[in-house]
């Protein structure tokens, strides 16, 4: 193995470490502040590195032919699963099954309407 190679495995295991290890718990122990803004940090850093890589074919980060040919897949698993959880609270946690719609619904309607735009 090269230098180069040595090099390089070395930094990805250094970024892997600090990407999913010490920042998750950096962010967890010792930061007491919101984490959406540092997680869209995070995602334009790794948005930004993939666009200068230049082994990466930018013709394959948003490909809607994939989308559309998967996309039965997806609402399958999207659905299936949430059957599931709701099932699962029904009968185990009935006292819990809507309960958010039922104490507080402007926290409810907050939650279905931002969820989706911040959480990308």
């Amino acid at each position: 193995m090269n230098l180069a190679i040595s090099k390089k495995k070395s930094f990805l295991r250094y970024e892997f470490f600090v990407l999913f290890i010490l920042v998750p718990l950096g962010l967890f122990v010792v930061v007491p502040t919101p984490v959406l803004p540092f997680l869209w940090i995070v995602a334009f850093y790794c948005y930004l590195v993939l666009i200068k890589d230049k082994k990466f074919n930018k013709k394959n980060f948003l490909r809607q032919e994939l989308v559309s040919k998967n996309i039965k897949i997806i609402l399958l698993q999207f659905f299936g699963i949430s059957a599931f959880i709701a099932l699962f609270i029904a009968i185990f946690m009935p006292d819990m099954f809507f309960s958010l719609i039922k104490q507080n619904p402007i926290l409810w309607l907050a939650v279905i309407i931002l969820y989706p735009l911040l959480s990308v």
